[in-house]
């Protein structure tokens, strides 16, 4: 007797429980969507639009995935602003800059001091860059999040037959849009990340 064989979930990987608390939440609803999305395309009888949504459920994993590894990045950042104490950063380039007004105040030789305060002044930007960073995360994932939505309410519309597939491309257009948005956020962490 032939089984058939299981297709492998691409996103079971994607546990929520893995998440760091803060993030959580995201990855959680993420899934939910999906779920809900996967829902709506069983529930149809075979045919063309079910096979539509199958077709589309592709991006919906994507922007799920996209989800996933900017929480996993996000957390690295978070994790290693920490550890770069911004505050500290912060006053110790206050107090260089203190110092080298005073000794241009005075008339003294501020060569060395300068060099300092312009290597703290670096510091404390490359700092600043990674915790915005980490900041702006928060309103890309509800931005996906709403999207997301979007195509699993526009789908659960049309799939009970009261719209035209137009509002689902259209909606799915922004979640790629968003999706690759995420996506330069991830390579930003790259290039800001150790």
């Amino acid at each position: 007797m032939l089984r058939r064989r299981r297709e492998r979930d691409p996103l079971e990987h994607v546990r929520p429980e893995l998440a760091p608390a803060r993030w959580r939440g995201a990855v959680d609803r993420a899934l939910a969507h999906r779920a809900q999305f996967t829902a709506v395309r069983d529930r149809l009888g075979h045919g063309p639009f079910r096979d539509r949504l199958g077709e589309l459920a592709e991006r919906v994993d994507a922007g799920v995935l996209a989800t996933w590894d900017l929480v996993g990045r996000a957390d690295v950042a978070e994790r290693t602003v920490a550890s770069l104490d911004p505050r500290r950063a912060m006053d110790e380039l206050k107090a260089a800059r203190r110092r080298l007004a005073a000794a241009t105040d005075a008339g003294r030789d501020t060569g060395g001091l300068t060099e300092q305060v312009e290597a703290l002044a670096q510091r404390h930007a490359s700092v600043q860059r990674l915790q915005n960073s980490v900041e702006d995360v928060d309103g890309r994932l509800r931005l996906l999040d709403a999207r997301l939505g979007a195509v699993v309410a526009r789908a659960a519309e049309l799939a009970a037959g009261a719209g035209r597939t137009d509002g689902l491309d259209r909606a799915l257009v922004e979640l790629d849009e968003t999706t690759h948005e995420l996506e330069a956020t991830r390579r930003a962490f790259e290039e800001l990340g150790p």
